[in-house]
């Protein structure tokens, strides 16, 4: 029976895998090398007789099979099928155990990639013995999701899109092998990069799966750096033809009964526009209509906040849903009216 057929090997194991699965011996350390002064009669006071200190532990290169093993990982898991994937190969004595670490959403189609992948692996460093271990699974897409729809509840981040995560190394002319989860997708402004980057570790250090390990405040920084690379995402200059034409098209669906489709006409249109309140309005109403009650409100708080506050106007939003009658409006009121009592 095939490794990955077998259901007792394909299960999270959310107690003991993180994002860059700390804890596993990916290289070797040198011991440190404990030297002694000289030869300490009996006499001599008892401080002369303690050894010199010793010397900090020397982390060795990473041998040419893993570097060659990892470089076939880094080519394979920017594809479709592994896309969210990663594959740790851990040196133990000569051996080297390979864990695949699986987004969990992804699990069927990527376990057959995941083959092929180890079997040229292997055929690549014959002369080396590799072990296939059982995957270790991982919220990836959930995570994904999660962050582009916080981006839009902000409402600070126009013209960003955070499509998807591929795991990378760092820096591939590195003597070590630094794993870190490259975003895709697209910002409008440089100046995105470092806040997206900044507002992604927050939201992983608060998520119940990701920040179950985040190391000290003395490590935070490290933490950080470990977590997001924001190098990929691609500058793109918003468009408010294909804004307009995303509504457009969104209205439509959403008039027909499509409101899964809407929803996501609307987002884009989001994305093309930095004057998004009435679209933004719109993508509330499908999460409703949709029974998304929790992202509804999510999406409601800020945009609410700002008309109470006099940096939107409401009239704007009235107008575009005046056509918005019946049990689905008043949904929207009676949200908007919770939200409004309980803010302080």
């Amino acid at each position: 029976m095939a490794w990955w057929r077998n259901e007792k090997m394909i299960r999270p194991v959310l107690s003991s895998c993180s994002l860059l699965s700390y804890g596993r011996d990916v290289v070797l350390s040198v011991a440190a090398v404990i030297c002694l002064g000289g030869i300490v009669s009996a006499e001599q006071p008892a401080e002369a007789k303690k050894s010199a200190p010793a010397k900090p532990a020397v982390t060795a290169p990473v041998d040419s099979v893993l570097r060659r093993a990892t470089e076939i990982v880094v080519k394979h898991v920017a594809d479709g099928d592994l896309q969210g994937a990663w594959l740790q190969i851990d040196a133990r004595g000569g051996t080297y155990d390979v864990v695949p670490l699986l987004d969990k959403s992804q699990v069927e189609k990527q376990v057959v990639a995941v083959e092929r992948v180890f079997a040229e692996i292997k055929e690549q460093n014959s002369s080396a013995k590799f072990t296939l271990r059982e995957p270790e699974l991982r919220p990836v897409t959930e995570l994904i999701a999660s962050l582009q729809h916080e981006l839009e509840a902000s409402m600070d981040f126009p013209g960003v899109n955070i499509t998807a995560a591929v795991f990378t190394i760092q820096d591939q002319a590195s003597e070590n092998l630094d794993v870190v989860m490259s975003l895709q997708g697209r910002i409008s402004t440089e100046k995105q990069r470092e806040e997206i980057r900044k507002f992604g570790v927050a939201l992983m250090a608060k998520h119940t799966f990701w920040g179950r390990r985040q190391p000290g405040q003395a490590k935070a920084r490290e933490y950080e750096r470990a977590y997001i690379d924001i190098s990929q995402l691609k500058k793109l200059r918003q468009s408010a033809l294909f804004s307009s034409r995303m509504f457009s098209r969104g209205m439509q669906l959403f008039r027909n009964g499509d409101v899964a489709a809407a929803r996501e006409h609307f987002r884009a249109s989001m994305v093309e526009s930095s004057d998004a309140v009435t679209r933004h309005y719109w993508l509330i109403l499908c999460e409703l209509q949709l029974g998304k009650t929790d992202r509804a409100r999510n999406l409601l708080r800020v945009p609410l906040n700002r008309i109470r506050d006099g940096k939107l106007s409401y009239d704007v939003v009235l107008r575009s849903l005046e056509r918005v009658q019946g049990p689905l409006r008043w949904k929207l009121i009676a949200m908007e009216n919770s939200i409004l009592l309980k803010a302080k």
